[in-house]
């Protein structure tokens, strides 16, 4: 796998896993799960990219960041409503992840990452298939 990495578009995802998982009471949350050979690629590019983009990322960002966690989010809360805000806004956009174009996904990567090999291996993941499994 590690060679597979290192050769110009060589490595080549499996296809998902596809499992729902519950939402809420009454809605469910598609999940496409990759085989652990594909997980360890994308940890790979986790640690290539996230010196890259964690210090373009706004300080109240929480999630999936390393350093950082629930614990943090809500105390990052109670502070602001100390300091009188009084509003929190719960979003939740619809199939976003399943919807927005990978050319906008790739166009912003690109903006920031000049190697075109890490550039390719992203789309390729971008593109992983489900396998129909649930």
């Amino acid at each position: 796998m590690m060679r597979d990495l290192k050769t110009r578009g060589k490595f080549q995802p499996k296809p998902l896993r596809r499992v729902v998982i519950p939402k809420d009471k009454d809605k469910l949350r598609p999940l496409g799960i990759p085989v652990v050979r594909d997980r360890i690629a994308q940890d790979v590019l986790r640690q290539l990219l996230s010196p890259i983009f964690e210090p373009l990322f706004h300080e109240d960002s929480f999630g999936f960041r390393p350093g950082r966690n629930c614990h943090m989010a809500l105390e990052r809360v109670l502070d602001l409503w100390q300091q009188g805000y009084k509003v929190v806004l719960d979003a939740d956009i619809q199939g976003f992840f399943d919807n927005i174009p990978h050319s906008v996904i790739m166009a912003e990567l690109a903006s920031v990452v000049a190697d075109g090999n890490i550039l390719g291996l992203l789309k390729r993941f971008l593109r992983a298939k489900n396998n129909g499994q649930q």
